[in-house]
C-alpha cells in the first residue's frame, strides 16, 4: 500500500508511482538521519526484498530523486559516490581513510570562517562543502 507521504512526494516530483520508486523512497525515508549509502548498497537491499532486478534502474531512479531535491550526491575521493536524504541540517563530512566510516559534524566556528573568506573575496556564501579524511577513533586504537 502507498503510504500518503510517499505519493505526495512523488505526486510534487511529477514521478509516477512505480514499484521501484515507491520501494527506494520508502527505504530512503526509514535511513536513520546522517546514513550515506551507495547504489550498490540500496541495491543489494531491494534486491533481497524482491524489487529490484536492475542496477541501473536504481541509478536512474536515483538520478531522479537527486534532480527532485529528495537526495544529494556525494562524490568523495576515499569512498566513492555516496547519497543521503536531503535535510535542513546544515553540516560537514569527516571520512576515515582506513575503514571509510562517514560522520557528519557541524562547527559553528569553521561556518563563520567561511562567511569571512568570501567577504574577503567580495563574494557572498551560496554554499559550502567540507570533507575532513581522518583516522577514525575506531582505527587509532585499532
Amino acid at each position: 500500500m502507498l503510504r500518503p507521504e510517499t505519493a505526495t512526494i512523488l505526486k510534487d516530483c511529477r514521478l509516477r508511482p512505480t514499484a521501484i520508486r515507491v520501494a527506494l523512497l520508502e527505504k530512503i525515508g526509514l535511513l536513520p538521519r546522517g546514513t550515506h549509502f551507495s547504489v550498490e548498497e540500496i541495491f543489494q537491499e531491494l534486491k533481497r526484498d524482491g524489487i529490484a532486478r536492475s542496477l541501473g534502474s536504481i541509478y536512474r531512479t536515483l538520478a531522479e530523486f537527486e534532480y527532485c531535491q529528495i537526495i544529494v550526491k556525494h562524490n568523495f575521493e576515499t569512498v566513492g559516490t555516496r547519497y543521503e536524504a536531503v535535510s535542513n541540517y546544515k553540516h560537514d563530512h569527516a571520512i576515515c581513510v582506513e575503514c571509510g566510516k562517514i560522520e557528519e559534524f557541524t562547527d559553528p566556528d569553521l561556518s563563520a570562517r567561511k562567511h569571512l573568506v568570501a567577504q574577503g573575496l567580495g563574494g557572498i556564501l551560496c554554499n559550502r562543502s567540507q570533507v575532513l579524511y581522518i583516522t577514525c577513533k575506531d582505527c587509532v586504537r585499532g
